[in-house]
């Protein structure tokens, strides 16, 4: 039999499954003098009150593609959601037509940003929101800075709508993931209702990208350098 050590007890990788109690299962009592409204402060988001943390021989709740569990004592969300919105984000920012560099950058902020609301065990909508808010406008001026410094745009080529669309997508991406990552403490609502802040935040950002790219290329064609210009033909009453 092969088995494997965390630290905390022995994982055995036939059955999926840990061969002792998860050592945490005093810190999921609550302590007789503790509100109510301080139960979802309980380890494994809500101690015994969750009944996921009742089986106490399961690995990372039986969700191992989102979840782990790197010591054998708690599970862990915010690592393997932080790389999947990072993920997705650099995956958006090279589609929309950004570079690499910067396609980085707000990944990095993304991705980030949803592994500290997911391990700080936050699940109050609205700080996850800005929260997200907050990286993401750090990191999409930061990628926009990128490309000034290695010469992919100039300075001038900076706008603020430009940065507020990236910062509405990357926010809506992180806010999504955020939401997901903290399902197992909150309710079906809750989720639901932060899902639709960070589409809606996606949806918005895309409607300015979409409008920022429309103007531009109208722009462009206005004001054509002189040799795209076309010969302006003048015909008189006689068609000459």
């Amino acid at each position: 039999m092969k088995m494997y050590y965390y630290g905390a007890r022995y994982y055995d990788p036939e059955i999926s499954m840990w061969i002792s109690v998860d050592p945490a299962i005093n810190k999921y009592l609550p302590d007789r003098r503790m509100r109510e409204e301080d139960i979802n402060r309980l380890p494994g988001g809500g101690g015994i009150y969750n009944s996921k943390n009742l089986a106490v021989y399961s690995y990372s709740h039986n969700n191992p593609v989102v979840l782990i569990d790197p010591d054998g004592k708690e599970v862990v969300g915010g690592l393997i959601s932080g790389i999947a919105v990072g993920w997705a984000t650099y995956t958006a920012a090279r589609y929309s037509g950004d570079t690499k560099r910067a396609s980085l950058v707000k990944a990095i902020g993304a991705g980030v940003s949803t592994a500290i609301l997911i391990s700080a065990d936050i699940t109050d909508i609205s700080t996850i929101a800005a929260v997200s808010g907050a990286f993401a406008s750090v990191s999409s001026l930061g990628a926009q800075l990128v490309d000034v410094v290695s010469g992919e745009k100039n300075i001038t080529d900076i706008s603020a709508g430009e940065v507020l669309a990236d910062t509405l997508i990357t926010a809506g991406l992180s806010t999504v993931g955020s939401v997901i990552g903290t399902s197992s403490k909150s309710t079906v609502g809750e989720v639901a209702k932060g899902a639709a802040v960070g589409a809606g935040q996606v949806l918005a950002g895309a409607v300015i990208e979409k409008g920022i790219d429309t103007n531009v290329n109208m722009f462009k064609e206005i004001f054509k350098g002189d040799n795209n210009k076309n010969d302006l033909i003048i015909v008189d009453a006689e068609g000459n």
